[in-house]
């Protein structure tokens, strides 16, 4: 699936990653906390990042954030809707 991967203190970029929760904890580096942000859009980091002490990425999030799609019935992860633009928000 095509995400934008935020990492602190660095622009965001679009890649393509296997739809699998594996695949996001290796992102984000630890157990997954997924966020809502849109009726079609959520952000996934390190559930753990705070007491981590990770650095503080974006809109109050810490650690590497990954931007993906979805639908809310059971949070089945899909492509990131609209990435273009979000790389230029980002």
């Amino acid at each position: 699936m095509i995400v934008i991967i935020k990492e602190p203190g660095k622009p965001g970029r679009k890649e393509d990653i296997p739809n699998t929760m594996e695949a996001l904890q290796q992102v984000v580096g630890g157990y997954v906390e997924v966020i809502r942000i849109a009726s079609d859009m959520y952000a996934i980091v390190d559930e753990e990042g705070k007491p981590k002490g990770l650095p503080v990425n974006i809109m109050g999030m810490v650690g590497t954030v990954v931007f993906c799609g979805g639908k809310e019935e059971g949070i089945r992860f899909s492509s990131c809707p609209r990435a273009d633009e979000m790389i230029k928000l980002l």
